[in-house]
């Protein structure tokens, strides 16, 4: 609806956790003031939403602490771990692309013509109340 939207993650999405909607949303409050306190979020609305992290088996349970790419029956899958290192999931899938004998060519064959799927709706457009 053109409202501009502010997602923060970081240490401040990973602390909250447990937190209440509304000490989460003080926690943001916060942070911002803190970081960025030139910012005049007086009049801005706040919500919260709960997001599970979704990465690789570590051992131990640790946090990755690098992207991963793995080729297996044709398959790349790929977990980034963070969206900085998206750069880095890309060196990984093109090297293992070449260590698959995989590699452009001008004359190879046009992907095979399908529909995209519909986009996901937004968190924030999920949110039923605002603060």
């Amino acid at each position: 609806d053109g409202r501009a939207v502010w997602y923060l993650g970081g240490d401040v999405a990973e602390d909250g956790v447990g937190r209440s909607a509304a000490d989460q949303i003080a926690a943001g409050k916060s942070e911002i003031a803190e970081l960025l306190p030139w910012v005049d979020t007086g009049s801005a609305q706040w919500a919260t939403l709960a997001i599970d992290r979704a990465e690789i088996a570590t051992a131990g349970g640790r946090r990755p602490d690098d992207a991963f790419a793995e080729f297996h029956d044709g398959v790349c899958t790929c977990w980034p771990t963070k969206l900085a290192f998206a750069p880095r999931v890309a060196e990984l899938v093109i090297s293992g692309l070449r260590a698959n004998g995989i590699s452009p060519s001008a004359g190879g064959s046009a992907l095979p013509a399908s529909n995209p799927p519909p986009l996901a709706r937004l968190p924030w457009d999920e949110v039923k109340t605002w603060s």
